[in-house]
């Protein structure tokens, strides 16, 4: 009777084992989809680590069972830094396999790029980034302004991505892809090429500037290369999105009546100088951009703008002031006419 009653529990034991194990394969190979496709891995963390912050991140369900299966799998020490673009969905093993092998796909690097960096910035990051040489990514973009190879803005680009976004075709003969380099962040292939690169930030480009926006620019009979150079203006003499609106409604209150925009930024990128208040050396430089000295638009967008600026640009607050100057501070003040322009001065210049 003992025995038996032995017997029943040792069956009772194996059952549970087999339906346990059962249980566990599942939820380790069960395919879920995961809340986002981008994933970190910080340097020095350890399993237990780990899988609270994929736990709490949504990307997996339970943190026992990840510890059980790494444990199980003896990939403890295995798991490798760094960023990853991951499948839409996988399954708890697919997982640790992505984050344990050396050899998968799905490792990517982040890189930035900031509103209102010029493709002089960009180069720079790049090669202090990725080791890229930046003449190989001027030959695709246009040569920077200050170099020997641009003549007031005309320079030598990669045209074949004219082909690829129908938004760059509106540009003149000569003028690179200044303006057209959407500032964000971009998880890119750790191999990715500069041609990979750049189309990643045009792709970008091409979603942010929506169907709306696009049709609005050609009710305003503007073009989008007049629209990122003015907004490129916006993004390096604003900073609040309101202050962007108005600065974009002075633009258009200037070009309507044939005054020079007289705008810093574009002496300061022919100068290649960050002042907040340009030089009476500077103002006399002789060019296109310098818009002291000659009215209507630079021959080009003067750096990269952000969403906002484009928007800006797109839909300039209707007022009527035509100056504006920025104090110690970055507050920004407007006017009307010249006078009231000249009482800010006194006023807010000390």
């Amino acid at each position: 009777m003992f025995k038996r009653f032995i017997k029943k529990i040792i069956l009772i034991a194996i059952l549970g084992v087999f339906i346990g194990y059962g249980w566990y394969s599942y939820q380790v190979n069960r395919v879920y989809e995961l809340p986002i496709t981008q994933l970190e891995i910080s340097s020095g963390l350890g399993v237990k680590q780990i899988s609270a912050e994929l736990l709490e991140a949504g990307y997996i369900h339970n943190d026992f069972l990840f510890r059980v299966y790494v444990w199980q799998k003896g990939v403890e020490n295995k798991f490798i830094a760094g960023l990853y673009e991951l499948p839409k969905e996988t399954s708890m093993a697919g997982l640790v396999e992505i984050l344990t092998s050396s050899q998968t796909k799905n490792q990517s690097v982040k890189l930035t790029f900031i509103e209102g960096w010029s493709i002089e910035d960009i180069a720079k990051y790049l090669n202090n980034k990725f080791g890229h040489d930046k003449n190989a990514f001027y030959k695709l973009v246009g040569y920077p302004f200050s170099s020997p190879e641009n003549n007031e803005g005309m320079t030598t680009y990669d045209n074949s991505f004219e082909s690829e976004y129908s938004f760059l075709l509106d540009r003149p003969d000569g003028v690179g892809y200044e303006g057209y380099i959407f500032p964000d962040t971009y998880l890119v292939d750790s191999e990715a090429t500069l041609q990979d690169i750049l189309r990643k930030a045009f792709d970008n480009f091409d979603v942010k500037l929506s169907d709306q926006m696009r049709a609005d620019i050609k009710k305003q009979n503007k073009t989008i290369y007049e629209i990122v150079t003015i907004a490129s203006i916006l993004e390096s003499e604003f900073r609040d999105a309101e202050d962007k609106k108005i600065g974009s409604g002075i633009i258009r209150n200037r070009l309507d009546i044939g005054m020079a925009l007289q705008m810093d930024s574009t002496v300061n990128y022919i100068t290649d100088k960050n002042l907040p208040s340009v030089t009476f050396q500077d103002l006399e430089v002789d060019s296109k951009y310098n818009t002291y000295k000659y009215a209507g638009l630079p021959p080009g967008p003067i750096a990269n703008p952000g969403l906002d600026s484009l928007v800006a640009a797109i839909y300039p607050a209707e007022t009527d002031y035509l100056y504006f100057l920025h104090d110690a501070k970055g507050n920004t003040y407007f006017a009307k006419t010249f006078a009231e322009h000249s009482r800010n001065k006194q006023k807010y210049l000390k």
